[in-house]
């Protein structure tokens, strides 16, 4: 079964969609040199104008390592990774230890679609700094999406996704886009209860969010709890029509997964219930996931689609 994304407002990989903090502040009524204007400009959502104001401000000042962070950051959400990449390792030289730019750069290792260098990135920008919450808010939304739920829970990257969510949630507990995130990933791995919990209390910090209300409805159908899936279907929909669609799409998905996963033990307890070998119609790899009673990678392997991690997990 491929995995089933809830909508998550801000750990996904698409340039320009996370909402982060600023390192520096600047007023209109301050001094506007080259820094501070291309600052106005980026908080102003003007990357591209910006970007000759932190080139000036490189160059008056070599040394200013804000400015080579915000160069990096601008230059990436342009579409520019080289000069993104070399702004941060201007500024790591300044500063071995700063923290935001090894986390800047790992959004851009995300962007070129590298996520195991995102997550060293990560947890270098935590090793330097292990109170910021969306340093690990981010590293478990790579590990959440850096495998699929059929793998068994005890696994590395679950593990990883469903620490480093707890310790972005103590850090920050007001924190609702945390909460969102991970009742997205209970939701993905079958835990349907503690995603109830997660998406309600995102609800209670952040209550006009459509998104949120879809989330939770689908995930009320999967528990078979109709009637909370059409109230918070219904409240969706009246904050966002475009959530009509989603929600539709969702529990469509979700039923087909449930009728082919309810397909696959049927078979599997007929074939061990007859004394016959449950796993004898598989072959290689997908027959040893099938011992292990990994029914979707079994299906996967045996119909020529196994992942990476199939492979590994039950090659000889």
């Amino acid at each position: 079964m491929s995995p089933t994304w809830l909508v998550v407002c801000s750990c996904g990989w698409e340039r320009g969609l996370l909402v982060l903090l600023l390192l520096v502040s600047c007023s209109r009524a301050e001094s506007a040199g080259p820094f501070e204007e291309g600052l106005r400009l980026y908080e102003a959502g003007r990357r591209g104008e910006a970007i000759p104001y932190f080139d000036r401000a490189v160059a008056a000042d070599p040394k200013r390592k804000e400015a080579w962070l915000y160069r990096g950051r601008a230059y990436g959400e342009t579409k520019n990774d080289g000069e993104a990449f070399r702004s941060y390792e201007q500024a790591l030289r300044l500063d071995p230890c700063y923290a935001e730019a090894f986390f800047q750069r790992g959004r851009t290792y995300l962007w070129e679609s590298r996520p195991e260098q995102a997550i060293r990135e990560y947890t270098s920008a935590i090793r330097c700094d292990p109170k910021v919450a969306k340093y690990y808010l981010h590293r478990a939304s790579v590990h959440h999406q850096s495998f699929t739920p059929d793998m068994l829970t005890d696994q590395v990257h679950y593990r990883a996704a469903l620490g480093d969510y707890a310790e972005a949630i103590r850090l920050d507990p007001k924190n609702w886009n945390a909460f969102a995130s991970r009742c997205a990933f209970h939701y993905d791995f079958l835990n349907y209860p503690a995603g109830v919990a997660d998406c309600t209390e995102a609800i209670r910090l952040h209550p006009n969010d459509a998104a949120l209300y879809a989330n939770r409805a689908a995930i009320f159908h999967a528990l078979g709890r109709p009637q909370e899936a059409r109230a918070d279907a219904a409240r969706a929909v009246g904050l966002n029509p475009a959530m009509r669609d989603f929600i539709n799409e969702t529990v469509r998905a979700h039923d087909q997964a449930e009728a082919t996963r309810r397909r696959m033990l049927e078979e599997f307890r007929a074939g061990a219930g007859s004394g016959r070998d449950p796993c004898r119609s598989y072959s290689g790899n997908a027959q040893q996931a099938c011992r292990a009673h990994d029914m979707p990678a079994a299906s996967r392997l045996q119909g020529g689609a196994g992942t990476q991690e199939d492979h590994q997990k039950y090659g000889r």
